[in-house]
């Protein structure tokens, strides 16, 4: 596994405080608490800013993780203290780049949560229910609110066929978020460890590990290929539930990654083009109608990517002329 560059790159400390504000809204800040405290306390601090962060961060992660919770608020914390430990163990004793380390921390997690589900009777049809029951009770909230404001004020909410049509694919989106919780939980503990790792590496004095690079030669180890042509090879041959419901959740995974990898491709690029202003605000919009398009091309963009290099062929086109 190759590793990103030596130096991170400065600044940029607003765009992670909102970066993590962000993460706070649809995920528990303490996945971004509790690798910064253990990176923290991995490194040598001397300056003060970097102890205190590190000292609010480990407060933070404690109170997390001793407040009770439903199951599968419980399966994440679990997740996320094994997870954590892996991830200091290899930022510590290899260059790996934090994606890399992120994802062997994440199977390292799905090996221990499963040998406890092995061993001490835990069942996944409990953790399934739990978490449909606690999307269902969010979405009825929503969709409650939703029908007030139709009574309400008709220019401004929905209509009452919209919302019924909302209320009848409700189901599958229930159904969905609780067959992907595991995807959804290793997602969030890669965002949560590229936050911790770019705060780290900005607030330490002597970090530890590998820092994040820029955006625009994010990349991968292209044998992650096999985690997504296994899964997929599952989906198509296997008729076992539990097989093809894994390799769903490793395929949304390696999907995200790969989308990922295109958005950095497409930042490269428009990096060598130059391009002004109105162009920058055209692109955006046309990424906000047109988002199930952008997603889609970034995935192709990220999968060319990791089988051509193009960011390699476009940055050596200009020397070959």
């Amino acid at each position: 596994m190759t590793a990103p560059p030596a130096r991170a790159p400065s600044g940029g400390l607003v765009r992670v405080v909102v970066g993590v504000i962000a993460f706070s809204l649809v995920a528990p800040i303490g996945l971004v608490a509790l690798p910064l405290a253990t990176l923290t306390a991995a490194s040598h601090p001397r300056a003060g800013r970097s102890l205190l962060i590190g000292i609010a961060a480990a407060v933070a992660a404690a109170w997390w993780l001793v407040v009770p919770g439903e199951l599968p608020g419980q399966t994440v914390r679990a997740a996320a203290v094994i997870a954590t430990a892996a991830f200091a163990v290899s930022t510590v004793m290899t260059q790996w780049s934090a994606v890399h380390r992120g994802l062997l921390a994440a199977a390292v997690a799905a090996g221990g949560l499963g040998t406890g589900f092995l061993a001490f009777g835990w069942s996944w049809d409990r953790l399934h229910w739990w978490v449909a029951y606690r999307t269902a009770a969010t979405l009825r909230l929503q969709l409650g609110l939703l029908w007030r404001g139709a009574r309400e004020n008709v220019l401004l909410s929905p209509s009452a066929a919209l919302l019924r049509q909302m209320e009848s694919a409700y189901g599958s989106i229930i159904t969905g978020m609780a067959d992907l919780f595991p995807a959804t939980v290793v997602l969030e503990l890669l965002a949560g460890f590229v936050l911790a790792v770019a705060i780290h590496h900005r607030i330490a004095r002597h970090p530890v590990g590998t820092p994040l690079g820029w955006f625009s030669q994010f990349r991968f180890s292209e044998h992650l290929g096999w985690a997504t042509a296994l899964p997929l090879a599952a989906l198509l041959i296997v008729k076992i539930s539990w097989i093809r419901l894994l390799g769903v959740n490793l395929l949304v995974v390696m999907a995200t990654l790969y989308v990922i990898r295109g958005l950095a491709v497409a930042a490269f690029g428009l990096r060598l083009l130059r391009p002004g202003l109105l162009l920058y605000a055209v692109l955006t919009v046309a990424l906000f109608f047109m988002l199930p398009v952008a997603l889609g091309s970034a995935l192709v963009l990220g999968v060319l990517d990791a089988g051509l290099d193009l960011r390699g062929r476009w940055a050596a086109q200009p020397s070959d002329q």
